[in-house]
């Protein structure tokens, strides 16, 4: 598993894009995972569920993972809905954009795409 410090300074390399999902933009094939106490060590096979799935453990202010998968062979809505199912994971949600302004809204003008 790799580990990762998020830097606002450093640009996402190989980003895969971005969604618009519930009216906010996302990063495409990308979800946060909050895992249960003690499953930190399980990212990789949690990672393994979803269609070229791979994970990096992510250290903002705590443990989250961040997983990267397939796009073409499943959506965000499936990809989040198989992690919810697993009783390792405690969240996944979407990737959001975030500025400081708050979350960046997205919807048909900004051609980001669909969610899900």
């Amino acid at each position: 598993m790799d580990v990762a410090t998020l830097s606002p300074s450093q640009p996402a390399r190989d980003s895969p894009g971005t969604v618009c999902w519930e009216g906010n933009a996302a990063v495409a094939q990308t979800v946060l995972v909050g895992m249960a106490p003690g499953h930190y060590d399980d990212l990789d096979s949690i990672a393994a569920q979803l269609p070229g799935g791979r994970a990096a453990l992510v250290y903002f202010g705590g443990k989250i993972g961040l997983l990267r998968f397939d796009g073409t062979q499943i959506t965000l809505s499936e990809a989040i809905a198989t992690l919810e199912a697993d009783a390792r994971v405690r969240y996944a949600e979407p990737n959001y954009l975030v500025s400081l302004d708050g979350a960046v809204a997205c919807g048909p003008e900004t051609e980001m795409g669909k969610s899900g």
